[in-house]
């Protein structure tokens, strides 16, 4: 895929999550979307291929920003004192991932890719 390309996709999917986030899935029409992003409709079909294509790129998009923010902030927490920090389950319920964890730290672990526990 070309740079122009790459380009094009992360604007059709921004335009296309702003417009969610404001109006719900009925707000994201491809002409609201085409229109927001400043291209023709068509475009959004040679990029993701129909609606649903492009819905599964904002789902993806949004889990992968997420996931990048809960890891800056999981470094960041790192680097602080662990003495009375975290090491119990959290229960409440507005958060939606919240590990047991304990201060990689002071127990010698380590969270890696593809490890399972």
């Amino acid at each position: 895929m070309t740079e122009q390309a790459t380009k094009t996709q992360r604007r059709i999917v921004r335009a296309a999550s702003e417009l969610l986030v404001r109006g719900g899935r009925k707000a994201v029409t491809t002409r609201a979307v085409s229109a927001a992003a400043g291209l023709q409709a068509p475009t959004i079909y040679r990029q993701f291929g129909d609606m649903r294509g492009l819905l599964d790129a904002v789902a993806r998009e949004t889990l992968s920003a997420y996931v990048r923010e809960k890891a800056v902030r999981a470094q960041t927490d790192d680097r602080r004192s662990c003495t009375h920090r975290r090491s119990t389950v959290s229960t409440t319920k507005t958060s939606h991932f919240r590990p047991v964890t304990v201060c990689p730290s002071k127990a010698g672990l380590s969270l890696r890719p593809g490890r399972t526990s």
